[in-house]
């Protein structure tokens, strides 16, 4: 035992460095490792992640300790040397549990309704005498922006620059991430026009997101109210939008 002892001590000291593998066996490894790959692949195959790595820093640990057995043996200038008798193994340790940080959400944000927004149901952005984009909702009725989340819930505030329905606006109704539709309130100061509404949030939001669904209910033709010559179905034109978390 004191010669193997001195073997494995020596082949410790000396492990092998497989970044000097002769280059001509090259293909060959590559078509060994494609086989333990693909064994891998198998063996992993529902594992959880801290399963998987537990799993590979012991076959590795195996790997290795074998090859310092074989490499023992060549320095000690004898046969493979017998492995030792199995030893039981240790208990795992525990793994704590990951426990994600809380995100802090946002509880105020106003956006412009401008090419950065996604958005469905609305026409192409255009620009006011102001300078400020607007987007038109149509050719149908129904529209959607979606919005960076906020924390819930949320008093949203459509700013409104025009409408051809303005008897509509009082009917006007919003949901969020496919909550309950609520009907808005219709605040107006001097040429400002503002629909308001806190609906309540639904299930169907993304992690980052919220979808803000809008019901005009229904649309008009400028040449159908004014003569001329534009005939797209229009109902508002909305400039900007405001969160509140309430």
């Amino acid at each position: 035992m004191s010669d193997t002892a001195t073997a494995l001590a020596a082949a410790l000291s000396r492990r092998i460095d497989l970044r000097d593998a002769d280059p001509a066996g090259l293909p060959a490894d590559q078509a060994l490792q494609r086989r333990v790959l693909n064994s891998y692949a198998q063996e992993l195959a529902g594992m959880k992640p801290e399963e998987g790595v537990l799993w590979m820093l012991r076959r590795l640990s195996m790997l290795e300790a074998r090859l310092l057995t074989v490499q023992a043996a060549q320095w000690q200038g004898a046969t493979v040397l017998p492995y030792p008798a199995p030893v039981e193994p240790a208990p795992e340790p525990a793994i704590a549990p990951v426990v994600a940080e809380e995100i802090v959400l946002p509880t105020q944000m106003t956006l412009n309704l401008d090419e950065q927004l996604r958005r469905e149901g609305f026409l192409r952005p255009e620009k006011a005498s102001s300078g400020d984009s607007f987007c038109w909702i149509g050719p149908t009725p129904k529209a959607a922006i979606y919005l960076p989340r906020l924390r819930t819930p949320v008093e949203i505030r459509l700013l409104v620059l025009s409408t051809l329905v303005p008897d509509a606006l009082e009917q006007v109704q919003l949901a969020l991430d496919g909550g309950a539709w609520t009907t808005v309130r219709v605040e107006r100061q001097g040429r400002i026009t503002t629909l308001i509404a806190a609906p309540p949030p639904g299930q169907d939001g993304g992690a980052a997101t919220m979808r803000l669904d809008i019901d005009a209910i229904r649309t008009a033709s400028p040449a159908s109210i004014n003569g001329g010559d534009d005939r797209r179905q229009l109902s508002i034109a909305i400039w900007r939008v405001e969160l509140v978390s309430i």
